[in-house]
């Protein structure tokens, strides 16, 4: 019993620690996504 509320208490950590890094990761992705469109756009009605 004790092993399985371990478990299950490891298996939280570790799944909230990847939601957390699934999270910023794509808070990255969209952070780059959003600068390099304003840049594009930035560079193409300078041209």
């Amino acid at each position: 019993m004790d092993q399985m509320v371990l478990f299950a208490f490891v298996f939280a950590v570790s799944s909230s620690w990847l939601i957390d890094l699934i999270s910023t990761t794509l808070h990255c992705i969209c952070f780059s996504v959003q600068i390099d469109l304003f840049v594009n756009n930035k560079t193409s009605t300078l041209k």
